[in-house]
């Protein structure tokens, strides 16, 4: 009886140790099929051209916002930081505030791109994203040249040129399965 535990115990162990290797071969290939940088340009509520509206308020007396609170956003994707810059897309998304402890939220959007090498395409990705600093999230999908599409995103605040104007320096690096 010991003999069959012994030997069953062995070959889950040896199933175990496969997953283990396959799962390490699945992400020891770092080479992304696509490296994208962009900058968003976003502009708060209550300047001429908004792009960001916060659609749930729980906390009108605060300037930031706080746990439950949304906030959805339009902004544009340009090739670089200067507002003249050519416009490639959009950043198309919402945040839900669902952190009591810190400034931090759920995301989930869309990079939509209108122009450029990848217009016609998207990207979409959800994850956390800390205000007022950098934000990673993963890319769950996406279409047209991004179809099927994995990988992650990362952004960076670059300058806030006033309290209602933010640039940001997005990167996205893109997997797509062999096809």
């Amino acid at each position: 009886m010991a003999m069959i535990g012994s030997s069953c115990f062995t070959s889950r162990l040896l199933f175990l140790f496969h997953l283990l290797l396959v799962g390490a071969s699945a992400f020891a290939d770092d080479d992304f099929t696509f490296v994208v940088p962009m900058y968003s340009h976003e502009f708060r509520l209550g300047t001429s051209n908004a792009t960001v509206v916060e659609s749930v308020n729980l906390y009108p007396n605060s300037t930031l916002p706080g746990f439950g609170n949304i906030i959805v956003l339009d902004n544009s994707l340009r090739v670089g930081d200067d507002p003249n810059s050519t416009v490639i897309g959009r950043f198309q998304g919402v945040l839900v505030f669902a952190d009591m402890s810190i400034n931090s939220s759920l995301s989930a959007g869309n990079l939509v791109f209108t122009g450029g090498e990848y217009n016609g395409s998207s990207i979409a990705f959800f994850g956390v994203f800390q205000s007022f600093a950098g934000s990673v999230r993963s890319i769950i999908g996406g279409t047209g040249r991004f179809g099927l599409a994995t990988g992650y995103l990362v952004n960076e605040p670059i300058v806030y040129t006033s309290p209602t104007t933010l640039y940001s320096l997005w990167t996205a690096y893109v997997k797509l399965p062999p096809r």
